[in-house]
């Protein structure tokens, strides 16, 4: 019988931001961009589609911004499973 379940709301138990920044990061690199910390720390609690999104404008990307998003995400689980 299930008596409780815990949702980590990414942070309270798990502290996975520094993968996410190192998951951006090589997305970073594979599309040529370079993103300043400055423009980066600006994307701080922002959903990953939403951040592709603005990078893909700034940086007038002729890329999907869900492509930006699948290879962060791929970048994100083998750092996570590491």
């Amino acid at each position: 019988m299930l008596n409780a379940v815990i949702f980590d709301m990414d942070g309270v138990i798990v502290d996975s931001e520094p993968l996410h920044h190192k998951a951006y990061k090589k997305m970073f690199v594979d599309f040529e961009i370079e993103v300043s910390d400055a423009l980066f720390e600006n994307f701080t609690g922002e959903a990953t589609l939403a951040i592709c999104q603005k990078i893909c404008e700034n940086f007038k990307l002729d890329v999907p911004p869900e492509k930006l998003v699948q290879r962060k995400r791929e970048y994100f689980n083998r750092l996570f499973d590491e």
